[in-house]
């Protein structure tokens, strides 16, 4: 992915004054040191985790909230979160069926734990009424579903989302970074933040305080995939070294055979953008 010529949200909190803590964006494995990892960027040094390391499938997500859960306390013991954190979590990427390796829904059991434990952490923490937190994924293209092939998933989480709304409005990831900026009292990076609508028609104005209690994964987390798997062949051969790497569709659909059976058809990708110009409900 190329860097954008306007620079990251992190460049635009630092030209504000405004700290931030990066973890595992655009940070990448020492080869000298595979115990340590290296920021891509010349913005990012000094403000990420040199501990918090890379590899999809070769670290859990567990051990990266380890990590992450280590410098938090940290933090909270010096009374000095930074205003803004990127976190990035990549097992729910998988490693397709690879003989030996986590099976597609271990990795993504263990996905959803390490973000749950990072919820229920920030959520008991005194920072909790100054926190809002937003889930996406990286690349939203890669998995269509049976609406509309552009949607995304994302979780808005904080004592201000107004909690258990399903929201039917067209927003987009720039939607995302335009909200953040605007609750950091950030400027725009271009013209498209600039003119995004936001999410904060999303948030009331009494916060709602209760904690998040974890919930415990209902799959085993160490589940290898077998050497018949289906797509075992196929997996053995992709690179997994970094997210996207492995072919797109090939990866979805071997994904799919692993949790739904080697004879199931994953259904067709649907765009409905066309639909949504003319008005119909996509909901």
């Amino acid at each position: 992915m190329a860097a954008p010529g306007s620079g990251f949200i992190w460049d635009l909190a630092h030209a504000a004054g405004v700290s931030f803590r990066d973890y595992g964006e655009r940070c990448y494995t020492d080869k000298n040191e595979p115990h340590r990892s290296r920021a891509s960027l010349r913005g990012l040094k000094g403000h990420y985790d040199p501990a918090y390391l890379d590899g999809i499938g070769e670290v859990t997500d567990q051990q990266r909230l380890d990590e992450w859960e280590r410098e938090f306390r940290q933090f909270e013991q010096r009374e000095n979160l930074p205003a803004l954190t990127v976190i990035h979590l990549p097992n729910d990427h998988t490693v397709g069926t690879t003989a030996g390796k986590f099976t597609p829904r271990a990795m993504v059991a263990d996905n959803d734990l390490a973000l749950g434990r990072l919820v229920e952490t920030v959520s008991h923490s005194p920072f909790w009424l100054q926190t809002a937190i937003f889930v996406l994924e990286d690349d939203a293209q890669d998995g269509p579903d049976h609406v509309d092939a552009h949607r995304s998933p994302l979780l808005v989480i904080s004592p201000y989302a107004r909690h258990g709304l399903v929201e039917h409005a067209r927003f987009s990831t720039v939607s995302v970074l335009k909200t953040i900026e605007q609750l950091l009292g950030l400027g725009s990076l271009t013209y498209f933040d600039d003119r995004a609508p936001g999410l904060l028609v999303d948030f009331q104005r009494e916060p709602a305080l209760d904690g998040y209690t974890v919930r415990r994964p209902q799959v085993r987390l160490d589940e290898m995939n077998p050497a018949g798997a289906p797509g075992a062949k196929e997996s053995a051969t992709w690179d997994f070294s970094q997210p996207d790497a492995a072919p797109e569709q090939a990866l979805n659909r071997v994904i799919w055979q692993s949790v739904k059976g080697p004879d199931s058809e994953p259904p067709a990708p649907v765009w409905s953008a066309q639909s949504a110009a003319a008005g119909l409900d996509l909901r």
